[in-house]
C-alpha cells in the first residue's frame, strides 16, 4: 500500500475538502493539479467526506474538480488545499468503482 499523499474531508460548508501533501506525484499543468495513476492508499477520505462524493454523477463541461475513468484526478486550482461543493464534481460511473476501491477510509 502506498503512503497517503492526499487527505478528503468535508469542510463546514459541506464541500469537499482537499489537502495534498507536497509530492512529485503531482502535476500542475497551470490550470489545476493532477494525480495520475492513483494508487491504494495514497489518498485518505473520511466516511462523511466519502458518502458525499459517491453521490456525485457524471457531469459535461469542466468542473472544480474531476475524476477519470483511468485514475485521474484533477482539480481547478494550483493549491494544495482547495474545497469544491459537490455540484461541481465529475464523478462518472466507471470512476466511482475505482474510488472505492482504491480510498482509504480514515
Amino acid at each position: 500500500m502506498s503512503k497517503a499523499i492526499l487527505k478528503i474531508d468535508l469542510d463546514e460548508e459541506n464541500n469537499l475538502h482537499l489537502i495534498a501533501e507536497k509530492s512529485e506525484r503531482f502535476k500542475n499543468h497551470g490550470f489545476g493539479m493532477f494525480l495520475s495513476d492513483i494508487k491504494k492508499g495514497e489518498v485518505k477520505i473520511t466516511k462523511d467526506a466519502l458518502e458525499e462524493l459517491l453521490k456525485q454523477k457524471s457531469r459535461g463541461g469542466l468542473q472544480g474538480m474531476e475524476f477519470w475513468d483511468n485514475k485521474i484526478l484533477a482539480w481547478g486550482s494550483t493549491s494544495l488545499d482547495f474545497s469544491v461543493p459537490g455540484k461541481c464534481i465529475n464523478l462518472p460511473l466507471k470512476a466511482k468503482i475505482w474510488v472505492k476501491e482504491l480510498f482509504e477510509v480514515c
